[in-house]
């Protein structure tokens, strides 16, 4: 296989891994947005349920209150939990915890009787996400409380003379009943109505925590496969990595490591210097060109020696000849007999010494 073709499978491997890796990453982040948001409408499902037990309390406080003390301010404040309650008034700020302990203190305002469009504890309910089990036991508490509040008004209505005509309303009158009044917010019926608001209101309260409790168990099952994909997916990238490294090592650099020392041997003058690269690929095939070039620029420098020697030796016999021709050439003429001097004086030039030597 072509080193540039695995190349791009392996970059291909590499970038389908890489994406992998960062689409787990983004799954990772919205499971942890899951969660966050699961804990939050428990947060705020309990939160809910603790108001209403809260206005629950503040209601039960401010009607024996105004009961006891018949300040007319506890009766305000008992209307005003009843309205922030419904939404009928702005729900302030910090009212949760001891917002009313603060009021009644005088440290800080007394709630604005203005509206904007508040919601009511009921509509927050709805809106919060909680099924319709856990939206029915709140609501069963939000009942119980309502009917508790009737039996509230009908004590501090006692406190004015003003009493039940029998329709609902209060239009029939009398002379003030204290008794009457802290009777009805301290007798049996009163604390069993207190107590069987606060039931559905605990049992809302298990229902959220399981169902939380699964929903957030079932997310960090899943996260927990979404990482082990990831460590496993991250493991994969690092092993195609650690076998590209192999492969280049393998197929690539020690390949080029020995054509460079080729290269070098027959620019030192060794025509026996060979590659040894074999393979398919192209520095198997530039390692085959290589050879190939070399052997062929041996043989041919072979040739070339070989007709070089041929040249010389016929170079030499020639000499041999001329030579014996001038030692046994004889002519009558003049002219020939001149160049026969010519040529034996040359031919005693050329080998004079070797003349003298031997005599």
């Amino acid at each position: 296989m072509k080193i540039s073709r695995l190349l791009y499978i392996f970059l291909f491997g590499a970038l389908v891994l890489a994406t992998a890796i960062v689409a787990q990453g983004m799954l990772l982040r919205h499971i942890q947005t899951d969660v966050e948001a699961a804990q939050e409408r428990r947060h705020e499902s309990n939160a809910l349920a603790r108001e209403l037990h809260q206005s629950s309390d503040d209601l039960t406080r401010f009607a024996r209150t105004f009961a006891v003390t018949g300040e007319p301010r506890y009766r305000d404040y008992f209307q005003n939990v009843l309205d922030i309650r419904n939404g009928k008034i702005v729900r302030p700020e910090g009212y949760d915890g001891v917002y009313w302990d603060l009021v009644i203190a005088g440290l800080l305002p007394e709630p604005s009787n203005a509206s904007n469009g508040e919601l009511s504890l009921e509509a927050r309910m709805r809106k919060v996400g909680i099924t319709v089990d856990e939206f029915s036991k709140l609501k069963e508490a939000q009942n119980l409380s309502d009917r508790l509040v009737r039996r509230e008004e009908v004590a501090m209505h006692a406190l004015d003379g003003r009493f039940d005509d029998g329709t609902g309303s209060f239009s029939r009158k009398g002379p003030p009943d204290r008794d009457m009044a802290m009777r009805i917010l301290h007798d049996k019926t009163y604390h069993d109505t207190k107590g069987a608001i606060m039931e559905p209101i605990d049992v809302f309260l298990t229902m959220v925590n399981a169902r939380t409790n699964a929903e957030l168990k079932g997310l960090n099952r899943y996260a927990s496969q979404v990482l082990a994909s990831l460590i496993a997916t991250s493991i994969g990238l690092l092993g195609l990595i650690a076998v590209l490294v192999w492969v280049l090592r393998a197929r690539f650099l020690r390949p080029t490591a020995a054509l460079l020392t080729t290269v070098d041997e027959i620019g030192e003058g060794n025509l026996d210097a060979r590659t040894h690269v074999s393979g398919s690929d192209e520095l198997g095939t530039l390692a085959s060109a290589v050879d190939s070039m070399t052997a062929r620029l041996k043989a041919a420098l072979g040739e070339v020696e070989k007709k070089a020697d041929q040249a010389r030796l016929q170079a030499e016999e020639l000499a041999t000849e001329r030579d014996h021709s001038c030692l046994l050439y004889t002519s009558p003429s003049p002219r020939d007999r001149t160049h026969h001097r010519v040529c034996r004086i040359q031919l005693e030039k050329g080998g004079g010494g070797g003349g003298g030597g031997g005599g």
